[in-house]
């Protein structure tokens, strides 16, 4: 993959302005330059995971939105073999436009939604993963080797080598030796099923010929029949004579049966309704306690009345004595009024009071006499109660006299049902008594003679009947026979296509065997992933040559020992400081400083790898401030580093970021980055 032109606007880093980049125009080492916040790997990553893959590795957030304003938009043009496509992003009130076009069209699949790009984009450039840990280098590790874990950097080989294709068929031709397999299992069972089948249809056709050969001879013995029943003459109607005197005589017989019958269970029916009678004839009515009740009712009632009359004259004693109290009080004011006594007219208004209060002591004390003889000759309370209990006593009486008489009603009720139901049945013995009467009183048509002849000719028509009785049994054997034997024909033939289906996958097990072992762990894979190995390695260590001078070496390993004593494949790096030769180090173990520039040269020399290996490869290498780990002298092997890579893998852009100013210099192009977007200097030493 080849970058020939960036181009967009509204990019919020830089505005609402529109830029433009051709790269087609300038081949080379490439750097990007710009103050903090200008947006240089913003830049970077609109240049390769941003468009590629709507990736933003280096950021929080991976959403879009944090790049275009609304509207915005970036175009990149990339060029794969000999196709030209163009990628386009664009960002929508609510969501995102993406499309693809290859050589100037909008490709079918490509529908403007994110799920269809991401596809279109990973089947031209490839999947994410092998971009990010070979062409893509960013701050913070982003796409290091070294940070991935085993199976990751094994994945990565296997794209390289194209060993996903051999995976991908390893699986097929597995599964079809599964098939197989599965076909040899049923090839046994539809061997037996085939003779099972086959030993059934064999006794079953002798069963039929059995049943045929029957049929045949019942035919002879029906036709023999049926010849001598033609020379019967009129025997025929002698015989229908007879059958219809013995269905008239069994009619005769069985409306007789049947009178008898019904007069017995009526007879029956009136017995039982007789003795039912009898248990009910003792039924009678309780007395009713009604005087009783009414003199004690009136006895009641006066007893309350003279309670009503004793509360009344009690509440008029108590009012008497409450006046008597205050008359005697306001009369014993006479000895103490000091004025001279005329009377109840004298002129003291208070002697007067008093004169007249003690005049009506006198008279209260006369009513009080007279309500307290009054009083005693009242009933008392004790007398009510007794009678209110006496009166509980009755009411439970009379609810007694209530059920009885009720249950006394409903007896004399039933028995008048009964005695209808006597009534009835008595009417409905005479009507019976008289058809038995009547049946009785029939007398049996004398019965047809039989001679020898008609003797003869009913066991000949009995023979007849037999005969055809079993030649239609046979028949309807040989029919159920006949059509099991089909049925079990049709299983037959499909055994019999499965035996040869199964037996010809049968002879193809031990061949896909030997296949999926090929391309299975231990067979081409192992081998592709050893010969890349030593390939990887020099290439990497001439790369490290070229940038240290030789202080740094690494081997690939692509095969290590299991628990279980076999192989398996691995993507291992080793590192040699030659310092300390005899020591080598995993790649994960090295420091920052040293971990950069050997990370640096392995990705790059399996960015090489993929460009010789793949069908798909990159032409361009994005470097990040990668390099701003190392001091001076080294920043400058680090750019001969990246000229090497770019020679070894023929890739026609290296893009990096720098704020060394030596070492922008030295890169064949700058694109300055600036508040209204980037663009190329007419020179990188510009």
């Amino acid at each position: 993959m080849k970058l020939l032109n960036l181009s967009g606007a509204g990019v919020k880093v830089w505005g609402k302005g529109s830029f433009s980049l051709d790269f087609a125009k300038h081949d080379g080492v490439i750097s990007l330059m710009g103050n903090n916040g200008a947006g240089k790997t913003r830049l970077f990553e609109l240049l390769g995971p941003a468009m590629l893959y709507r990736d933003l590795p280096t950021r929080d957030t991976k959403d879009l939105e944090t790049v275009f304003h609304q509207g915005g938009y970036a175009d990149l043009e990339i060029q794969q073999g000999k196709d030209h496509y163009t990628l386009h992003i664009e960002r929508r009130t609510s969501d995102f436009l993406c499309n693809v076009e290859k050589n100037g069209k909008k490709l079918p699949e490509s529908t403007g939604k994110v799920r269809a790009y991401d596809q279109i984009v990973e089947s031209i450039v490839g999947p994410q993963s092998a971009f990010y840990a070979s062409v893509y280098g960013a701050q913070g590790g982003i796409g290091g080797l070294g940070g991935l874990g085993d199976g990751d950097r094994k994945k990565i080989l296997t794209y390289y080598l194209g060993l996903d294709r051999v995976a991908t068929l390893h699986k097929v031709f597995n599964d079809e030796l599964k098939e197989a397999k599965r076909a040899a299992s049923d090839a046994v069972t539809a061997r037996l099923d085939v003779e099972e089948t086959e030993k059934l249809q064999a006794e079953s056709s002798r069963a039929q010929k059995a049943y045929q050969e029957e049929i045949a001879k019942a035919k002879e013995v029906l036709a023999n029949a049926q010849a001598k029943c033609l020379q019967l003459g009129d025997f025929e109607a002698r015989r229908r004579e007879r059958k219809a005197w013995e269905t008239n005589e069994q009619r005769r017989i069985d409306a007789v049966a049947s009178a008898k019958l019904a007069h017995n269970e009526v007879l029956a029916r009136i017995a039982d309704l007789k003795k039912s009678l009898e248990q009910k004839s003792s039924v009678k009515l309780p007395t009713e306690p009604k005087a009783a009740r009414d003199t004690f009712q009136v006895k009641l009632r006066q007893l309350q009345q003279g309670l009503r009359s004793r509360t009344q004259l009690e509440a008029e004693k108590a009012g008497v004595g409450r006046e008597a109290e205050r008359a005697k009080s306001t009369s014993s004011l006479i000895d103490k009024v000091p004025c001279e006594a005329q009377g109840k007219y004298a002129a003291c208004q208070l002697l007067s009071s008093a004169l007249e209060a003690r005049d009506t002591i006198s008279v209260l004390k006369s009513r009080w006499e007279t309500l307290t003889a009054e009083l005693r000759a009242l009933p008392t309370y004790e007398e009510q109660k007794q009678l209110e209990e006496q009166d509980q006593e009755l009411r439970n009486l009379w609810r007694m006299y209530d059920e009885e008489s009720r249950a006394a009603q409903d007896e004399i009720a039933r028995r008048r049902r009964l005695e209808a139901q006597l009534e009835a049945a008595v009417e409905e013995e005479k009507r019976i008594k008289k058809a038995l009467m009547d049946a009785e009183s029939v007398k049996p048509m004398p019965k047809p003679p039989v001679s020898e002849d008609d003797r003869n000719a009913e066991e000949l028509l009995l023979r007849r009947e037999s005969a055809e009785y079993e030649v239609n049994r046979l028949k309807d054997l040989l029919s159920k026979e006949a059509g099991r034997y089909e049925a079990r024909e049709l299983i037959l033939a499909k055994a019999r296509k499965r035996l040869e289906e199964s037996s010809k996958v049968m002879g193809q097990i031990e061949e896909l065997e030997l296949i999926v072992k090929g391309l299975g762990a231990g067979g081409l894979r192992a081998l592709e992933m050893d010969v890349a190995g030593p390939e990887l390695t020099d290439t990497a260590n001439r790369i490290l040559a070229k940038c240290l001078g030789g202080r740094f070496s690494c081997k690939f390993i692509t095969c290590t020992e299991n628990s279980s004593g076999g192989t398996k494949e691995v993507l291992d790096v080793l590192v040699y400081d030659s310092s300390e030769p005899d020591v080598p180090r995993l790649l994960g173990d090295i420091s920052g400083g040293e971990r950069v520039i050997v990370d640096e040269a392995i990705r790059a020399s399996l960015a090489i790898f993929a460009n010789q290996r793949l069908d798909r490869p990159f032409a361009t290498l994005w470097r990040d401030e990668l390099g701003s780990a190392l001091d001076v002298e080294n920043k400058m092997q680090y750019v001969a580093m990246l000229r090497q890579a770019m020679k070894e893998g023929a890739f026609s852009h290296v893009l990096f970021i720098s704020h060394d100013p030596d070492v922008v210099m030295s890169a064949d192009h700058t694109i300055v980055v600036g508040p209204n977007g980037p663009s190329f200097l007419k020179k990188a030493n510009t």
